[in-house]
């Protein structure tokens, strides 16, 4: 049975470009305020709330530490409908506070088509995923980063836990696509990606950027 873990966010910074040269849309949220910022939306058991971040700041959190919980946040198009060549993430991300081992993971998505709908771990969309699976079910595919284009795994990197789990700390994140096609993934100080060029991804026009997570039935 899957056990729980909780998924917060306490920074996010999203910076895109429009075209190979020019940087265009920005997001930047901190959370304190405790608001879900404008140009996005939460979905399923997602929260925004005044406290749990860094140093007890405002955070988003996707999924708390309680069974068969599901939330996303979804980021509107920054960039009015242009292709997005490439584009950098940063944040602050918590993975712990559940049982040993935790489950189920969080995802990051870039697409089109994100729907206005809870998803977790294993992403959704036609475009880019990043899936930071934590519970392995019996056939050894977990823990791992999984990176997709649609619903097909690219490359399936096994990691130990403690690669994706940060347990009552915030770990630092940087998830970048670059103008050449290649991705950057930095999780916690490890470099887990560096100029990993995949196959069949293409620049997204009307992309949003997400972010799901899950927990299971059983804490």
């Amino acid at each position: 049975m899957k056990t729980t873990s909780r998924s917060f966010l306490s920074t996010i910074a999203v910076i895109c470009a429009a075209s190979a040269a020019v940087d265009a849309g920005v997001f930047n949220a901190n959370f304190n305020d405790g608001m879900v910022p404008l140009g996005s939306a939460v979905w399923g058991n997602a929260v925004v709330e005044p406290t749990g971040g860094v140093n007890n700041s405002g955070c988003l959190k996707l999924t708390k530490n309680e069974g068969s919980q599901q939330g996303s946040f979804v980021i509107d198009d920054l960039d009015g409908g242009a292709p997005v060549y490439g584009f950098r993430v940063s944040m602050k991300v918590r993975v712990g506070g559940g049982t040993v081992p935790p489950a189920d993971g969080w995802s990051f998505c870039v697409a089109p088509d994100l729907p206005d709908a809870a998803w977790g771990e294993e992403g959704t969309g036609t475009g880019l995923t990043l899936a930071f699976d934590t519970y392995d079910n019996g056939g050894g595919e977990a823990p791992a980063i999984d990176l997709k284009i649609g619903n097909q795994v690219i490359v399936s990197k096994k990691v130990p836990i403690g690669d994706i789990s940060t347990d009552d700390q915030y770990a630092p994140v940087v998830i970048a696509v670059n103008p050449d096609g290649s991705l950057d993934l930095e999780y916690n100080g490890k470099v887990h990606f560096s100029k990993f060029y995949f196959p069949n991804y293409q620049p997204l026009a009307f992309a949003r950027f997400g972010f799901g997570a899950r927990t299971g039935g059983a804490t």
